[in-house]
């Protein structure tokens, strides 16, 4: 899930939204400003990033070393990652053995 947070004026506030029940997501109520966020780095040369927790599953993308990684979930010996290169955000699970914790 990604959230995207309106940091516009509050001089003119955007409209408040109506209910509708064709095509909405779920309301999602987030407070940036306590959310704890652990940061990771790559330490091997290249790492895999799964779709699963899991080194049968499909390998979606490679970070290279030093890559940092904001960690999303646990499980086990894995992390659910999210990194941005660019534009291109990049979401999956790494192997908790090539990273290394930054804060």
């Amino acid at each position: 899930v990604f959230l995207s947070v309106d940091v516009r004026s509050t001089e003119n506030p955007a409209p408040t939204p109506t209910p509708s029940s064709a095509g909405t997501q779920p309301e999602v109520e987030f407070d940036p400003t306590h959310q704890a966020v652990l940061v990771y780095k790559v330490i091997v040369d290249v790492a895999n990033v799964y779709t699963e927790p899991d080194t049968t599953s499909s390998v979606i993308e490679t970070a290279n070393m030093d890559q940092v990684v904001e960690v999303l979930n646990m499980q086990e010996d894995w992390l659910l990652v999210t990194y941005l290169i660019g534009t291109v955000r990049t979401t999956g699970w790494m192997e908790l053995s090539g990273l290394e914790i930054v804060r």
